[in-house]
């Protein structure tokens, strides 16, 4: 069964709200899913709330949890709002996640594990859009690095769309995987029921 998530917005300062969650976290027995939205590349519902965080005028956190922890962190934060100043502004159920990508990749090794991710996609996520090309050029072999023409090249765009966790699991892997910089990856939107 896929995890479900809720988007929370809580009004208190970022580092306090993490250390909260950490706290919550340790005392659970089982593990708590979460991502900050700020941390895992999630776009802003507006430019304004971007804007507004940059600059510190508001001190609203973006959450996303896992639902099997969210009614506990929910009491949590309400039994400790007096204390603690956190407060809970919204909540949204998360019905799934998207991102536009495109890449371009010149090294046949890291385009054979590119393509190997693109074509073996979890179960919940869906390529939208998607064009690739592969071409080896045999008369640019041996040719330097930052010439006009490479013997092999595998470009490709699209969008991926399915279940929020396993869409941010794959946006996450790629921004952290070795061709992460030969990737543009547009923030990841949340789509609500």
């Amino acid at each position: 069964m896929c995890k479900t998530y809720t988007e929370l917005v809580i009004e208190g300062p970022f580092l306090l709200v993490k250390g909260f969650l950490l706290g919550f976290a340790g005392s659970r027995d089982e593990t708590v899913s979460w991502f900050f939205h700020r941390n895992a590349g999630i776009k802003r519902v507006t430019f304004r709330e971007l804007i507004k965080e940059w600059f510190e005028f508001e001190n609203l956190v973006h959450l996303c949890i896992e639902n099997t922890a969210k009614e506990a962190l929910l009491k949590q934060i309400k039994a400790t709002e007096a204390e603690s100043g956190l407060k809970v502004i919204s909540e949204k159920l998360i019905k799934s996640g998207r991102f536009y990508f495109s890449f371009t990749i010149h090294n046949k090794e890291l385009g054979q594990r590119a393509k190997e991710i693109l074509h073996n996609l979890p179960e919940g996520v869906e390529l939208q859009d998607f064009t690739e090309m592969e071409e080896t050029d045999e008369k640019a072999k041996g040719i330097e690095l930052y010439s006009p023409a490479y013997e092999y090249t595998y470009e490709g765009k699209g969008l991926m769309h399915g279940a929020f966790h396993d869409v941010s699991k794959m946006y996450l892997s790629v921004k952290r995987s070795e061709f992460a910089q030969l990737v543009e990856l547009k923030p990841l939107e949340l789509e609500f029921n």
